[in-house]
């Protein structure tokens, strides 16, 4: 079966965190606004200490949340600065 993987550029935001005011929950939302809610993960955890940087994030569209925001499983990201420095 054919994975569909898409690979997007945006920013990456906490969209929830705890009592504590850890995050918990990241998106990353392209250039167009578009937000693309990032499943639980532990490659998404390592996502955390990037909010508000750009990346490109590679990954499946698996779901979507009750707002109707697509939710990805994660496969892999790079920052965009380091994209240009292979």
């Amino acid at each position: 079966m054919k994975r569909n993987v898409k690979e997007i550029h945006g920013t990456i935001l906490a969209t929830e965190r705890d009592r504590s005011g850890d995050i918990i929950q990241v998106a990353v939302e392209d250039d167009n606004f578009q937000k693309f809610l990032i499943l639980n993960s532990y490659l998404c955890k390592k996502l955390f200490r990037f909010v508000n940087e750009r990346m490109i994030i590679y990954g499946e569209i698996v779901d979507e949340d009750i707002k109707g925001y697509p939710i990805i499983s994660l496969s892999g990201f790079i920052r965009e600065d380091d994209q240009f420095l292979r």
